[in-house]
């Protein structure tokens, strides 16, 4: 995998902006090792609770993960869903497909969206700021199997199903370079090329 840069240590670099932001890290707040389980920020002005998730691991290299895309694909193939030039990147998968193989990266973002509601509303409550706006800062630090916007989306979807502790997301790669499929049209006398 190629990186733009050296790599950038994540949570020391978002310490630093987050204290630029005028927030502050939870434990600041605290006297002692908290007794739960506590978000990352607090930003009292703004009455902001933080939690920042890292995803260091590409859940498309996990052996289950893998075992469920096969089935998937044999699934799909018996089923004439999708083709040999599909599987090798030379066609376009359908909608359906792209939705299947999505839905595979649930469970792992499940458990990460998960985790941050528990710190985010068990901090709001330790802290007393029940109507506290609970900020999930997600960032990709080496997960490159799936683009951006199917993570935003999947994301979005599980917290709007669930998990009421989180209001927001905001969703960042910072030490790897993203590819992203555009598909151009072109025409050229009236023919699409």
């Amino acid at each position: 995998m190629w990186t733009p840069h050296t790599p950038i240590p994540v949570e020391a670099a978002f310490d630093l902006f987050v204290n630029a932001a005028g927030g502050q890290r939870v434990s600041s707040l605290l006297t002692g090792s908290p007794s739960f389980e506590n978000a990352d920020y607090a930003f009292p002005t703004v009455d902001v609770i933080g939690e920042l998730k890292e995803i260091e691991t590409d859940f498309a290299e996990d052996a289950r993960f893998r075992s469920k895309h096969e089935e998937l694909l044999h699934r799909s193939v018996s089923e004439g869903r999708i083709s040999v030039p599909i599987i090798l990147g030379a066609d376009r998968a359908s909608g359906d497909f792209v939705e299947d193989f999505v839905r595979l990266f649930r469970p792992a973002l499940s458990r990460i969206v998960k985790k941050a509601n528990s710190q985010i509303r068990s901090t709001k409550q330790h802290l007393g700021w029940s109507g506290a706006t609970g900020v999930l800062f997600l960032v990709n630090d080496g997960f490159v199997s799936l683009e951006p916007h199917f993570v935003q989306a999947l994301v979005s979807d599980i917290l709007t199903s669930a998990y009421s502790s989180v209001s927001c997301f905001v969703y960042m790669t910072v030490n790897t370079y993203v590819g992203l499929r555009l598909l151009l049209r072109i025409r050229h006398r009236g023919q699409e090329l």
